[in-house]
């Protein structure tokens, strides 16, 4: 059985502990699967120039073609708010849908 997309989502959500974000400390994460069930991770990097900002759908996807990979089945991607008035993480959640 392949990848469920609550898997995805975690391994999206473990993946953004690695975000380089020091200016904007707004951590991203993103897993893509690929057609073989290949999960490539991606975080968001930021530089002192927000140009030169890379976002994590981006690092995933390039590190992706690196690898050989063209075909594509979901991407989870999670992204860390802020902690609420009971200090809990928050989270923006947003998965793309399956092909």
């Amino acid at each position: 059985m392949g990848v469920t997309d609550d898997e995805l989502l975690q391994m999206a959500r473990d993946a953004m502990k690695n975000a380089y974000c020091p200016y904007s400390e707004f951590p991203v994460g993103a897993a893509l699967l690929t057609d073989d069930d290949t999960v490539i991770l991606g975080v968001n990097c930021e530089n002192a120039t927000y140009g030169a900002t890379v976002c994590a759908e981006r690092t995933a996807v390039t590190s992706a073609l690196v690898r050989g990979y063209r075909k594509f089945k979901a991407i989870a991607i999670d992204s860390f708010l802020r902690f609420d008035t009971c200090n809990r993480e928050v989270h923006s959640t947003q998965r793309a849908a399956r092909t």
